[in-house]
């Protein structure tokens, strides 16, 4: 059968506009939405496979630290006897130090004290030395105490006292000099 459409062309409908119409309305959000979409999705993939890698890695390494872990404890044992032996060795090293100090003193003032001096009592309490001696001049005693200040190994020298006394006949000088060892 034929058919015909004996409408006028003014009051004929096309189909092909009704049809157009309402498919630009909607490609054009679907298109925004898929491109939005497809790289949000592309980039959540690449993330899922950097995680599964890290905990291949992690799972790897953790088997690694258990099949090394009894080298590991020897490891921190020997660390730890070697701390310990260095602070034993450093203890002698102090020990010997301060008993070579008073020693060391001890010398420098033996070649210090002048002539016509002698000393009657030499103590030391930690790096401070107390000397006491007798002489015949007030020189003598300065003499002392300028050649210990000259040494490397005295400091703040101080004459705590100087008095007359008789020593049988004689009349000598009784002093007492302070100073502190370096």
């Amino acid at each position: 059968m034929i058919s015909v459409n004996l409408l006028p062309t003014e009051e004929r409908t096309e189909d092909r506009q009704v049809i157009s119409v309402p498919r630009k309305k909607f490609v054009l959000p679907l298109a925004a939405v898929l491109a939005v979409l497809v790289p949000l999705g592309a980039l959540y993939m690449i993330q899922q496979i950097k995680i599964q890698n890290l905990k291949s890695d992690i799972m790897i390494a953790e088997q690694e630290t258990a099949r090394l872990k009894p080298q590991i404890n020897k490891i921190n044992q020997l660390i730890q006897k070697r701390e310990e032996l260095n602070l034993r060795l450093n203890l002698i090293r102090d020990l010997n130090r301060a008993r070579t100090a008073p020693v060391k003193l001890l010398d420098e003032l033996s070649l210090q004290v002048p002539e016509y001096l002698w000393l009657t009592k030499v103590g030391m309490a930690g790096s401070a030395v107390q000397v006491e001696g007798i002489t015949f001049s007030n020189l003598v005693i300065a003499d002392l105490m300028s050649r210990l200040e000259r040494t490397d190994l005295y400091s703040e020298i101080d004459l705590t006292k100087a008095e007359r006394r008789l020593l049988g006949s004689e009349k000598v000088i009784h002093f007492i000099i302070t100073a502190n060892g370096k």
